[in-house]
């Protein structure tokens, strides 16, 4: 795979919003679940 199929691809499958959007939804259950522990942290 070339570096510009690549980024075609990454583009395409939106990786950086959809890797953000993963990654604020799983903080924001942890805040949930886990109160406690969160503020512990953050």
């Amino acid at each position: 795979m070339s570096i510009d199929d690549l980024k075609q691809w990454i583009t395409e499958q939106e990786v950086e919003k959809r890797t953000l959007q993963g990654f604020w939804l799983n903080l924001n259950d942890y805040q949930k679940e886990d109160p406690d522990e969160f503020n512990h942290f953050f």
